[in-house]
């Protein structure tokens, strides 16, 4: 549910997703997360750690029932310490047209 004083461009759906994430500039290390909520221009994920603002991340999502998972390139927009975790805001830069169909039909479709 979105609230309404916020000034977003896309719908997001509060989406508890499984996906594993990597940094695309230098470390080859990767871990998985868990989305908070998602839409087609962006994800909040939950992390144990602090990423940095800017910072690249290539992106795996994993979607029920399809064995084929969707990957995007992301940017770090904000961060933010919460309790013992951090709750990390990422824009989709390198999300093709038919992966962001796939993910908007999964959406609606787990949506019902």
């Amino acid at each position: 549910m979105q609230n309404k004083n916020e000034q977003r461009k896309h719908y997001r759906w509060i989406k508890k997703l499984t996906l594993k994430f990597s940094d695309p500039e230098g470390q080859d290390i990767t871990r998985r997360a868990v989305t908070e909520n998602i839409s087609e221009g962006g994800l909040q994920l939950v992390l144990p750690h602090e990423l940095k603002i800017g910072q690249s991340v290539m992106v795996t999502i994993e979607l029920m029932h399809d064995p084929i998972p969707i990957q995007a390139a992301c940017k770090v927009v904000h961060i933010s310490p919460e309790r013992n975790r951090f709750c990390a805001g990422l824009q989709f830069t390198g999300l093709e047209n038919f992966q962001k169909v796939r993910l908007l039909r999964y959406l609606n479709e787990e949506e019902r």
